[in-house]
């Protein structure tokens, strides 16, 4: 009973981690079997994922009946299953997952969000994905909250050159649905070109005052 009690301490002390922050040694540590064992106890489900072998189709279909079934996946809450879109999640069903998940967050949250968003789509298999259709209707319903944060995000990022060519696609999309809304974001655009300029513009004079 006491070798059994410190397996569970230990258990426990990695597996309530931050799930992007447990090693791939940790993991080792912790077998599938062992997971199983002591699924009651796991607090974080990416942890739970983040430990099966995509490889074994039994340890994969574990998985989807936990995404489907457990009191994990029912009680997990919008803002936990954004660590679900990391690069280390690539699997389409868990990825779906979040993004169900991720509806049950208010437009004003997902302006929140929306940075960590726009950054989970870099890790997306292709240019079209739940994600990035979940992110277009939620901005094209909602063009003053959601919208707004979704266009200045993806703009901020088309600089990133592995990205570059899903952004603009994605932006495009946008840009062609949002009706009178892309007015003024062309304002807001100038604005900001305006303000770049005037802003090179002084510290030019003051290095040449210098």
């Amino acid at each position: 009973m006491d070798d059994e009690t410190e397996a569970l301490k230990q258990v426990k002390l990695l597996l309530d981690a931050y799930p992007l922050d447990l090693q791939e040694e940790d993991a080792a540590r912790i077998t599938i079997k062992t997971v199983l064992d002591y699924r009651n106890y796991i607090h974080k489900l990416p942890i739970l994922i983040k430990l099966i072998d995509f490889t074994d189709h039994d340890k994969i279909r574990i998985c989807y009946e936990s995404l489907e079934t457990s009191g994990l996946a029912q009680d997990m809450s919008p803002e936990e299953a954004l660590a679900l879109l990391d690069g280390q999640f690539g699997d389409i069903t868990v990825r779906i997952f979040a993004v169900k998940k991720l509806s049950m967050l208010t437009d004003s949250q997902i302006a929140l969000f929306m940075p960590q968003l726009i950054q989970a789509l870099k890790y997306e298999l292709f240019h079209q994905s739940p994600l990035a259709e979940f992110l277009l209707e939620k901005a094209l319903n909602n063009t003053r909250v959601v919208g707004h944060a979704f266009f200045w995000a993806l703009k901020a990022n088309l600089s990133w050159p592995h990205s570059k060519e899903r952004f603009f696609l994605i932006l495009e999309r946008f840009l062609m649905c949002c009706g009178q809304f892309k007015n003024d974001l062309f304002k807001q655009n100038l604005v900001n070109k305006s303000l770049i300029s005037l802003s090179a513009f002084v510290n030019n004079k003051i290095d040449n005052e210098k």
